[in-house]
Formats: C-alpha cells, structure tokens, sequence
C-alpha cells in the first residue's frame, strides 16, 4: 500500500503536470479544453478536476507559475546586470519573449496584472528594490514615486506585446524599442 507521503507527493507532481501542460498549450491554443489540458498532462480528467474546479482556477495557478518563473528570471537578471540601463533593457527583452511565450496571459492581461504589479511594483517586490535602490542613487528619476516608475513601465511593456501581437511592430525590433523606452523613462535626463 502506498503512503500517505508518496501518495502527496504524487499529487502535487499531477498537480504540476497539469500546470506545465496547460502552460504549454495555452500558447499554441487559448481555448484548449481541460480534457486536452488532462490529455498533454498524461493525466485523466478527473485528476485535473481534483486539483483545480474549473478553467478559471487552472487559469490563476498557470498565471501564477508563469509570473513566478519571470520574477525568477527578474531576480536573475537584476543580479547580474551592468547597471540600471542594462537591467531596464535586459526586463524589456524578457518582457517581450515571456510576452509572446504565453501570450494566452495577454488576451486576460486585466486578471494578470493585479498578480504582476504585487510581484513587480509593489515594495519588497525585486524590481520595486532595484528601483528604489537606484532612485536613491540618483541613477534614475526622482520626481515620481517607483511604484508609478514600475506601474507604467509594466504598462509600456503590455502595450508593446499588443503592437507586437497586433503585427504594428516587428518582433525582431520590440525588445530594443522597448528597452530604450524603458530607460527613456527612468533615466534622468542628461
């Protein structure tokens, strides 16, 4: 018989099973059904339904890990970045890849946002850090709160993948438009 802690723990490897797949053939099809999301995930129904009631809440734990693994790749790239302005562009070109990656996100960008801004613009959030950091430096602007700073930024960055996605700006050129926006922004004029 199997124990209560192997049973858990495949639970929780089901659980994420499901999350993966979902995560990868939202992309390719917004409007997959759960049996489809079960099929990818190598799982029964049945086993989607007991972790996550209906689309919705299979929706926010996608969000979530999907907004987790950025955050991650934030964390990542505030550490190794040469300064505010490599970090701002390095964040708009992750933005524009994640943006296109799991473009199901944009097409519920409203239920998305609120979970991006608590992990992006909020104090204590990484980014809101690095950027108070810097604006305590003085290496970015210092007439508007970086909550505003990182808030508009995150708008920019969602404008931008819809221009992408809408064909009105060129994929190749967005992370480079978007990163010297980004900076634009932030950096003090010279």
């Amino acid at each position: 018989m199997e124990s209560d802690a192997a049973q858990r723990r495949d639970a929780v490897l089901n659980r994420q099973a499901v999350i993966d797949a979902a995560a990868a053939l939202l992309p390719a099809d917004p409007d997959a059904g759960m049996q489809e999301i079960a099929d990818a995930a190598a799982v029964g129904r049945s086993t989607v339904y007991r972790h996550f009631a209906n689309r919705e809440e299979l929706f926010d734990a996608v969000a979530a890990d999907v907004i987790g693994r950025g955050i991650a790749e934030v964390e990542e790239i505030l550490a190794k970045a040469d300064g505010v302005e490599d970090a701002l562009c390095a964040i708009g070109e992750l933005g524009i890849e994640f943006g296109l990656r799991y473009r199901f996100l944009y097409s519920h960008r409203e239920e998305a946002r609120a979970a991006v801004m608590r992990m992006t613009g909020d104090r204590g959030a990484p980014l809101w850090d690095f950027l108070n950091a810097a604006q305590e430096r003085g290496e970015i602007r210092g007439d508007q709160p970086v909550t505003w700073i990182a808030r508009v930024q995150f708008e920019v960055m969602t404008a931008m993948i819809g221009d992408v996605l809408a064909g009105r700006i060129a994929r190749e050129d967005a992370p480079e438009l978007l990163g010297d926006t980004l900076v634009a922004m932030a950096i003090p004029s010279r």
